[in-house]
């Protein structure tokens, strides 16, 4: 047993793949060992804790084998081929009961499948049932298929871990979705009423007790703005108000005022006002709580009337100190009577005990001291102003304030009342002041709390941009505008191109930082008028309104060049690396286009059509289709294509662009359409070896070690053997085997020189040299056209042919005129 089978079975049974249905891409692997290595029997096996379980088999007739007898058991410690030319010579073998009986195994050789982590799964394996050894090549050709079936198992492993972030992520966004209803559900149905108004003051929703606080009904209401039911005497203030908002130079107000109710009464209302520049539902809005007081204000005058009788009585019947106490002691608000000494100079006849809790000063110490004594000093100069404006106007006046006293900060209404005498002077003042302390941060906190909900639910936590849902709200919101206005929105996706490749080979920190860095870079593109949004994963979009008579090409074109420079820092690891970004763009309203999703689904068109590579493509995809037409054992070759795909997201785009500029050669050079398809293929095909090709070195950001130099050399020997296997592609093979050839005769892998490679060979050799300067890698930028073909023009007759070099030239030169 390994000394790690523990993890090793946990890293089996992660992956969940035994006892499960037969799949194409193990299938043809077996079937492709079977032939390179001239085996009648082949299979993909994993150990578990007591048998050997086969994924795939060829020429075996039992799904599973006891552990104990398994060959692999003998190669589970080791991680390279195991290879027993004849098993009854074997003593480790020789009364084995796989060889003594069914399937009678004489020659076997099987490859390990090992994880990234380094544990060993099971094998690839060729049987016969007589002796024989295996060539040098077959055997590097068997571990690399082994290494593919450990790419193909680590890909099975990586998508459905990626399948259960996506069921999380949906679990999430379900919850998240019932916690919008249930936000929404709370707000219809909240005791407060809730209001929410555009910029021109228009309700866009209301709750239930918000109808019912102004006696209209919804519908009533959502054709009408605030100012409709507002009383006139309060519009004033509650239009500045909003307006201080609207234009940022206030987060938020809180407002005591009048609405007019549909039967013509009043109901007093206080207001709390939010504003939020990307909306739930609704664009750019405010949010109104909205709370009847009506009850308050009534016991408010009715008290304010009694304060005034209250001093009229005292005035009358000149009460004392003594007799104050008796009458004002119990009550709950603070109250204080004031003696006029003189003008702005008052001194305390009286003080009742809330008076003194909030001062924390005795009776002694404030009866007949000056209100300056008594008072804090920011207050002075408030407090004696409305003081003189009560006695000069003979009437009580109201003030809201905030002051600090010992006992801490406290809010209160406060109402200074006059009295005069007999010859109408102004002898005293009473003073009361109404607690609203908890009143006010209660409704602060509220306020907060609104506005921290609507920003939470509206941005993405990563980068702080609208999220994929306020993108949508917002998208609505400017289609209406761009129809209303008859102006021109600008619809953008983007995506970060190998943004895989930072997390696999930086983490996913890396990622996250990759992200934020993009979208920071956005908002210097951005205006303000602009929307940007993470779309999701490593996706973004804009809204860009008002864009006139700019075409789509134009718009990508100034948003590629602003982009073009992005780069990673990865520090010692990596160095600087360059982010590449695809995009695509759509106008709205479009020949009469009036669905704006239609625009978005445009963009998002564009935009993998920018990915995939566009016109060439769908140039390779047609050329795919002719050849599974034509050519037998056409399932083997998608297999092969697709098996590059999944090695190297890359290497696909590469073989695509070499197919382009090969036929470009090839017809500048007068070669047939049957060559043409021959070329075409070829391209599709020509980097295929590197499937055996381990990923540490494919992917390598830094210069390769001479020993993983070596590794890459052996691709076009590998891709050689692979294609050879495919009935019908014979005529491919020269450019497969030969591409990395030089006319000097200094290539790889046979040393060939000038016309000792085939033609087909020598022209991908330019067009593949052509596209590896010039394609963006995930860690470097590529070179400019004009720089890779001034390379190619000083290396033709050294390293490339200078006819297919001069070809390339007059390619270039042709498209660049048409």
């Amino acid at each position: 047993m390994p000394e790690n089978e523990d993890a090793r079975l946990a890293a089996l049974y992660e992956l969940r793949i035994l006892d499960t249905a037969a799949e194409d891409s193990y299938d043809d692997i077996v079937r492709l060992a079977a032939f390179i290595c001239d085996a009648p029997a082949a299979a993909v096996s994993f150990v578990d804790i007591d048998r050997q379980w086969f994924k795939s088999s060829l020429g075996l007739s039992v799904t599973e084998t006891p552990r104990d007898v398994a060959f692999f058991t003998h190669a589970i410690l080791g991680s390279d081929l195991l290879v027993v030319p004849d098993a009854t010579l074997d003593t480790r073998f020789a009364d084995n009961p796989l060889v003594t009986g069914e399937p009678h195994i004489r020659f076997y050789a099987g490859a390990p499948l090992v994880t990234e982590d380094g544990y060993v799964l099971g094998s690839l394996c060729v049987i016969d049932h007589a002796p024989k050894r295996l060539t040098v090549k077959q055997e590097s050709m068997l571990r690399a298929l082994a290494r593919q079936v450990s790419n193909n198992l680590e890909l099975a492993r990586r998508t459905a871990v990626q399948g259960r972030l996506i069921a999380e992520r949906e679990q999430a966004v379900a919850a998240h979705r019932q916690s919008e209803e249930r936000f929404e559900a709370a707000f219809r149905n909240a005791a407060v009423g809730v209001s929410i108004v555009d910029a021109l003051g228009r309700f866009l929703f209301v709750n239930k007790a918000f109808c019912t606080i102004t006696g209209y009904s919804e519908e009533e209401l959502l054709a009408r703005d605030f100012a409709a039911i507002t009383h006139p005497d309060d519009l004033s203030v509650n239009v500045a108000l909003a307006e201080q908002v609207w234009t940022g130079q206030i987060p938020s107000f809180v407002l005591e005022k009048r609405y007019v109710r549909k039967d013509g009464s009043l109901v007093w209302v206080q207001i709390s006002v939010s504003h939020t520049r990307e909306g739930r539902d609704h664009g750019e809005h405010s949010v109104s709580l909205t709370e009847d007081i009506t009850s308050r204000k009534e016991a408010e005058r009715a008290q304010a009337e009694a304060w005034r009788r209250t001093a009229d009585l005292l005035a009358v019947l000149e009460i004392n100190q003594k007799q104050m106490s008796l009458i004002l002691g119990n009550v709950k608000d603070i109250v204080f009577l004031l003696e006029v000494v003189g003008e702005e100079s008052y001194r305390f006849l009286f003080a009742n005990p809330p008076f003194m809790d909030v001062t924390g000063l005795r009776e002694e110490e404030i009866i007949g001291r000056p209100i300056q004594e008594i008072i804090p000093p920011p207050s002075w100069d408030l407090v004696l102003g409305k003081y003189a404006e009560a006695i000069r106007e003979r009437r009580a006046v109201e003030w809201q304030e905030t002051s600090v006293y010992p006992c801490g900060e406290r809010i209160g209404d406060v109402r200074g009342i006059p009295i005069f005498d007999s010859q109408e002077r102004c002898t005293h003042l009473l003073g009361t002041v109404h607690d609203i302390t908890d009143r006010k941060r209660a409704e602060d906190e509220r306020a907060h709390y609104l506005r921290e909900v609507q920003e939470r639910a509206d941005r993405d936590p990563l980068t702080s941009l609208l999220n994929h849902r306020a993108f949508h709200h917002r998208l609505d919101t400017e289609a209406s505008c761009a129809q209303r206005d008859n102006t021109v929105l600008a619809v953008i996706m983007l995506d970060l191109d190998n943004f895989k490749f930072f997390n696999d080979v930086y983490g996913h920190a890396a990622g996250d930082e990759v992200l934020r860095l993009v979208a920071n870079k956005l908002r210097t593109v951005c205006r303000s008028s602009d929307t940007l949004a993470r779309f999701g994963g490593d996706e973004f979009a804009l809204l860009l309104p008002c864009v006139g008579r700019s075409t789509t090409e134009e718009i990508e074109s100034r948003l590629s060049s602003a982009l073009h420079e992005l780069s990673y820092c990865a520090g010692e690891r990596g160095g600087v690396i360059p982010i590449s970004i695809s995009l695509g763009a759509a106008l709205f309203p479009a020949a009469g286009g009036s669905d704006y999703h239609v625009a978005l689904q445009r963009a998002d068109d564009r935009l993998r059509w920018a990915k995939t590579g566009g016109d060439t493509e769908q140039m390779a995809r047609r050329i795919r289709t002719d050849a599974g037409a034509r050519v037998q054992g056409f399932s083997m070759l998608d297999a092969l294509v697709t098996a590059v795909d999944n090695k190297d997201r890359y290497t696909r785009r590469h073989s695509e662009d070499v197919m382009e500029y090969s036929l470009a050669i090839a017809r500048e050079l007068g070669l047939s359409e049957t060559e043409q398809s021959t070329v075409a293929v070829a391209a599709l095909l020509h980097d295929v070896g590197k499937i055996g090709v381990p990923d540490h070195i494919l992917r390598k950001p830094g210069k390769l070690t001479p020993e993983e130099f070596e590794a890459v050399k052996q691709h076009p020997m590998m891709g050689a053997v692979m294609v050879h296997a495919v009935p019908g592609l014979e005529e491919t093979l020269d450019a497969v085997r030969h591409h990395h050839e030089r006319w000097d005769g200094s290539g790889y892998p046979f040393g060939l020189s000038g016309e000792e490679t085939p033609l087909i060979a020598r022209l991908m050799a330019v067009a593949d040299a052509f596209s590896a300067m010039t394609t963006d890698r995930p860690y470097r930028k590529g070179m400019s056209s004009e720089q890779a073909m001034s390379i190619l023009e000083g290396g033709a007759g050294t390293q490339w042919d200078q006819t297919c070099v001069h070809a390339f030239r007059r390619a270039q030169e042709t498209l660049g005129e048409s």
